[in-house]
């Protein structure tokens, strides 16, 4: 059952399965290493509700600060700036060029030059 006011997008679903998946490989893992995490810990229901998913993603869709997505609450602003630090700190940004176009003489048509990976 959706929770009012909450709209369901392809996009949420996509990526909360994304999401799933994920978990689902890192509980293969723990099954393959005899089980360093306890089981405790490996239910995703203890750690993700779809439906708030949904709720926040639609907050950050509709342009709502931080701030208001937090609900208003410092803490949780600052441990979400700490965890996008923690995601991305070893991310090394990586420019993406896209084809130019040179004119190729003795054509009419141009070349495209691709820049070296």
């Amino acid at each position: 059952k959706i929770t009012p006011g909450v709209r369901l997008t392809s996009r949420g679903c996509t990526i909360a399965h994304m999401f799933v998946r994920g978990v689902e490989t890192v509980l293969l893992a723990n099954d393959a290493c005899n089980y360093p995490m306890g089981l405790r810990f490996c239910f995703i229901g203890n750690f993700f509700d779809g439906k708030l998913f949904q709720q926040k993603l639609g907050q950050c869709r509709a342009n709502m600060s931080v701030f208001e997505v937090c609900d208003g609450e410092p803490y949780a602003v600052e441990y979400l700036r700490y965890l996008k630090s923690v995601i991305m700190e070893d991310l090394v940004p990586r420019a993406v060029f896209a084809p130019s176009l040179v004119p190729n003489p003795g054509s009419r048509m141009p070349r495209i030059i691709r820049p070296p990976l």
